[in-house]
């Protein structure tokens, strides 16, 4: 949009994921698209979480398999029918499994005990590929065996259906194994003679199904992601200026307790009138220019905020008060010579703010909030100084 001054003002919004085109839609879907920290983040938290659940179902089966066999190989009868080779086999499979599934339970638990330490991804994910590839090879060995003895191939299906329902994999690693296993099996099946041709396609229709449902599980999945990692910026940082807000302020609190800090609060002169006279377009932009003209240069231990309206907080551990107040009147210069550039005035004069600073050892939380009303008070008494020459000079000249 234009002003008639020059400007071409477009304000971003904020809402859900941006609307993604086909081309788009497949990338993420079958996931080649890269993914974000916080993409990452979220789909290992979901698998760790409904991982340890099915994990949990697991070890219960596994418990009362690892009971039936050892009551099967007290039989005498049932030792001489299949083997004790056979039994002590499937014992060890269903031991290997349930092993799997406490380590994975094991695994989460821990990680939900150390809330205070980020989660280490590439343990969390080994944790959780080690129960999907036992998982699948655990049902192939079971279904072979099964086969053979005309049982069919259920062990196979119900830990590949599970996989899908419960995991969320990226699509392009886990369709080729989909398609690899489900080829196998058939494979194998058809030698055995265990299957018709019903049998055969229904089980083809199964694997597209699941490499459908794969698919859509992923990409709902990177969207809900994208959807909480846009909520979770815009709880924290201001939706025009892109500066921390007061809730990022009030978090970052304690991360100043035990340290000197200069606390400083801007406010723009004149705001107000201006952004009556020109428009709210106008005078989001003139609040844009200021936190861009802020947000340069700043250290690591030096933060802005934008405490709502025309008012600003920079807080540093490192600047001191007369190095905050340099920083900062730096930025008026930077400031003032933009707007002007840009025809941007106020009452005729050059657009401005005033400064209120104050500094000293915060010992806690409240001293935070002690220095803020100092800060605020030193502002306001610059902005009645500022005004009061501005008016002394105004009247001289009418004089």
């Amino acid at each position: 949009m234009n002003n008639g001054m020059g400007y071409d003002i477009s304000i971003e919004s904020v809402g859900g994921p941006h609307p993604l085109s086909v081309r788009e839609v497949l990338q993420v879907s079958f996931g080649f698209r890269r993914q974000t920290p916080f993409e990452r983040s979220f789909i290992t938290n979901a698998n760790l979480n409904y991982g340890a659940i099915l994990s949990s179902i697991v070890v219960v089966l596994e418990c009362y398999m690892l009971q039936n066999s050892a009551r099967m190989s007290s039989n005498p009868q049932v030792v001489e029918k299949m083997g004790m080779s056979w039994i002590a086999q499937h014992s060890a499979a269903y031991a290997i499994q349930m092993l799997s599934a406490l380590f994975l339970i094991a695994y989460t638990l821990a990680v939900r005990n150390c809330r205070k330490r980020p989660c280490n991804e590439l343990l969390s994910r080994a944790a959780i590929i080690q129960f999907v590839v036992i998982c699948i090879a655990f049902g192939i060995y079971i279904s072979l065996g099964d086969i053979a003895r005309g049982n069919g191939m259920y062990a196979f299906l119900t830990q590949m259906v599970s996989i899908v329902c419960i995991f969320v994999v990226k699509p392009f690693i886990f369709i080729p194994i989909l398609f690899g296993t489900f080829s196998f099996m058939l494979h194998a099946a058809n030698e055995a003679g265990a299957l018709t041709h019903g049998s055969t396609v229904n089980l083809q229709i199964l694997c597209l199904t699941l490499m459908t449902s794969c698919c859509i599980k992923h990409y709902k999945y990177v969207r809900g992601a994208q959807t909480r990692e846009r909520l979770a910026r815009y709880s924290y940082h201001d939706e025009l200026t892109g500066l921390h807000n007061t809730r990022a302020l009030q978090q970052d609190h304690a991360r100043w307790v035990g340290k000197r800090i200069a606390f400083a609060i801007i406010d723009i002169d004149n705001f107000k009138h201006y952004n009556d006279a020109f428009g709210h377009l106008l005078g989001d932009r003139i609040l844009s220019l200021l936190a861009s003209g802020m947000s340069i240069n700043l250290d690591e231990h030096t933060r802005i905020y934008r405490m709502g309206g025309d008012e600003f907080a920079l807080v540093s551990s490192s600047l001191g008060k007369e190095g905050l107040r340099a920083y900062i009147e730096h930025g008026r210069a930077s400031f003032q010579t933009r707007a002007s550039q840009n025809g941007l005035e106020a009452q005729g004069h050059p657009l401005g703010f005033s400064i209120g600073i104050a500094e000293d050892l915060v010992s806690s939380t409240e001293d935070v909030q002690r220095l803020m009303r100092e800060a605020d008070r030193a502002m306001y008494e610059e902005k009645r100084k500022r005004h009061a020459r501005r008016d002394s000079v105004e009247v001289e000249l009418g004089g």
